[in-house]
């Protein structure tokens, strides 16, 4: 008696093949983007004073009642940190912003000294600037308007984002690099000519005001909202 059986389509080892250098391919990409812009993504820490219960004393601690990402920016020396707007909007009069960055030595340091330049609330975007000297600083560059329509970005384009959504048990911010694809454009979130990407990766609440990269280049196309 003859079983109608359904057979399984043989995969060829040229089809297997090309699978393997895509993924060496995607692999080797995304490192390529880390090794490039890993210096130009900085954490924002909002502090407030806290009073604390101690000893029968009170004591003022300072706490971090929230965190997001940023990226460095030079312009003529002067080195500004874009994010997004909701990171820093619940700043309180007594708070303060505290940027975690990277020198081009690979040393962290932390930077209070800041100014918040601009703020943005319709587009989720601010600017903040920091009294540092932007050429010990590595930054990205922008070649459009950030949120600009623009012909490189399309429904399956590739994109690279990055942020610091996990802090360790030891108090450490931890970068995460991930890689997405455009999955839809929305034209009708702003009312000017802008547009948002909406991306099929993952996103948690530490990835906010990261910078969003065409492939390895350092060009900024969006911010992570």
């Amino acid at each position: 008696m003859n079983e109608n059986k359904e057979i399984a389509p043989r995969i060829s080892q040229e089809t297997v093949k090309e699978a393997k250098e895509l993924r060496q391919f995607r692999e080797k990409e995304l490192f390529d983007a880390y090794e490039l812009i890993k210096n130009t993504v900085v954490v924002i820490k909002i502090l407030r004073k806290v009073p604390f219960l101690a000893e029968e004393k009170v004591e003022i601690k300072e706490m971090i009642i929230g965190h997001g990402t940023g990226f460095i920016y030079s312009l003529s020396g002067i080195p500004f940190v874009f994010t997004a707007y909701h990171v820093i909007s619940d700043l309180k009069k007594n708070d303060s912003i505290e940027i975690m960055l990277k020198q081009k030595d690979g040393k962290w340091i932390a930077e209070r000294n800041v100014q918040i330049f601009f703020n943005d609330p319709d587009h989720d975007m601010a600017a903040l600037l920091l009294s540092l000297d932007g050429n010990n600083l590595s930054s990205v560059s922008l070649s459009k308007p950030v949120f600009t329509p623009t012909t490189l970005l399309k429904i399956g384009s590739r994109i690279t984002y990055c942020g610091f959504p996990y802090i360790s048990q030891k108090g450490e911010f931890i970068p995460v690099f991930q890689q997405g694809m455009i999955a839809g454009i929305d034209t009708g979130r702003f009312t000017d000519d802008k547009v948002a990407y909406i991306i099929d990766g993952m996103v948690n609440p530490g990835n906010s005001g990261g910078p969003a990269f065409v492939g390895t280049s350092k060009d900024v196309i969006g911010i992570i909202s």
